[in-house]
């Protein structure tokens, strides 16, 4: 098929859904090594050895970034997106990399006021929403409600097609003399607060000592962004659902508040998916849209 054959609406989209994928990746990159290597143009059969590509500035790439969802914007349908890149998704994008660029390292503060712009744009559509019940977000049911701006989609299970993410993300993660157990994360230390000293808070030895979790503190026991988001139980010894897990006191540990974690991504109930589940994986929700939209607005002084 020649390039005259394909209708140029058509490819316009095309080209526009692969300029945010480019984009978005970029951004990932960017955000966190600053200085990467910015290819922009298909290697040719003579080149293909040369391997060698020079860093780009953190200001180049993230003008190339720009560009692309620019562009994405001005080709890309204003739809739900099902899984595909939108004009909405590349708002939204475009305001979190203008949010991102206010900080170290290019503090450009003026970005405040465009990250705003292009954020109202996608809240004034009327076609985004946040869902009524928040658990629903990371179900199956609801991998593609009004409250996906953009997401990963996954086709599993078979075909090795799935996703790793979808089930349990987040590592249980234990303190033993001090140290690390295992593979673990510790991001929970972080939420656990500052050592109080030798010793743990239920005086068992291997505790770890850290009583202070004021991180928690703002959630009630029965607030469901905390039943969702923050583990209070061992998720590798719990022979239990996530749901009893999160919900009842089934392997709860009170005694070291460093076990608790965020955990994310979790199927509501459970399946037999293991590494290959369907389940999308979010990327852009409108809760965040409204969440960069107050920053925005903070950020400018509006």
């Amino acid at each position: 098929m020649t390039t005259d054959q394909i209708d140029e609406n058509a490819k316009n989209k095309f080209i526009g859904e692969h300029k945010y994928l480019r984009a978005m990746l970029y951004f990932c990159l960017v955000s966190s090594w600053e200085n990467v290597p910015l290819v922009l143009n298909e290697s040719q059969s003579e080149d293909i050895g040369n391997f060698e590509v020079s860093q780009s500035s953190c200001k180049d790439v993230y003008e190339s970034i720009i560009e692309d969802l620019l562009y994405a914007e001005s080709v890309l349908s204003e739809e739900q997106g099902n899984g595909r890149a939108t004009k909405g998704a590349a708002q939204a994008l475009l305001g979190k990399v203008y949010l991102q660029m206010t900080g170290p390292p290019l503090y450009e503060t003026e970005k405040f006021s465009l990250a705003a712009n292009k954020l109202s744009l996608v809240i004034n559509s009327g076609i985004y929403d946040l869902v009524a019940y928040y658990p629903d977000i990371f179900t199956l049911d609801f991998e593609q409600s009004s409250e996906i701006v953009f997401s990963i989609g996954a086709d599993g299970p078979g075909l090795n097609q799935g996703s790793r993410i979808g089930t349990l993300f987040g590592p249980q993660g234990q303190t033993i003399n001090g140290g690390a157990a295992g593979n673990n994360w510790f991001t929970n230390l972080e939420l656990a607060g500052p050592d109080s000293g030798f010793g743990g808070v239920d005086d068992s030895f291997f505790n770890g000592g850290r009583n202070n979790y004021a991180f928690a503190q703002p959630y009630t026991e029965d607030d469901i962004r905390s039943r969702n988001n923050i583990a209070k139980h061992n998720v590798n010894q719990c022979d239990c659902s996530p749901e009893e897990g999160m919900f009842s006191d089934i392997h709860r540990n009170q005694g070291n508040k460093a076990s608790w974690k965020p955990w994310k991504w979790h199927n509501i109930k459970p399946s037999n998916w293991g590494t290959d589940t369907p389940l999308d994986q979010p990327y852009i929700r409108y809760a965040d849209v409204l969440l960069m939209y107050a920053e925005a607005l903070n950020g400018s002084g509006s």
